[in-house]
């Protein structure tokens, strides 16, 4: 049998979220929770969220209101692009993959991104947590293994 994966409150994931974008985009928790899509082990919360087939994003929000809804994911990141706009959560299977996504040519460089913000262990970080163990971020660049494990072992 897999192993349990921990879960966290998503209200509070949400109130963390609101409290670190408040400068780039004032969320409302009723507004997350009505239009944020879930990626991988979190979709069964998409069952309500009417989707647009051939974009993906949420054309007509939940109905339901949150109450003790909880997310799966020791990793995971809230994504928001504000052109169209889109919101989603994440989960990834381990620290590296999560960075990687964040560094990544669809991540925080792209311009497309309005914000993104992981959420590690149930607690939501500013992007520069990251951002700051790189002087130089590229596309290219992978993160080396000895500042992984900096970054792992932060306390945050």
């Amino acid at each position: 049998m897999g192993k349990q994966l921990e879960e966290y409150n998503l209200r509070k994931i949400f109130e963390q979220i609101i409290n670190i974008s408040q400068n780039i985009e004032p969320f409302t928790v009723e507004e997350l929770w009505k239009w944020t899509k879930f990626i991988n082990t979190n979709e069964y919360l998409n069952n309500s969220l009417v989707i647009h087939k051939h974009s993906g994003v949420p054309i007509e929000g939940r109905k339901e209101k949150l109450n003790l809804q909880n997310i799966k994911g020791k990793y995971l990141l809230f994504d928001f692009i504000g052109h169209l706009p889109e919101m989603e959560i994440k989960q990834y299977n381990n620290f590296e993959e999560l960075i990687e996504s964040i560094i990544s040519v669809n991540g925080i460089l792209n311009p497309f991104t309005t914000l993104q913000i992981p959420i590690i262990n149930g607690e939501a970080k500013n992007i520069l947590f990251v951002l700051k163990y790189k002087t130089e971020i590229s596309f290219e660049n992978k993160l080396e293994k000895e500042t992984m494990e900096e970054i792992k072992n932060e306390i945050i």
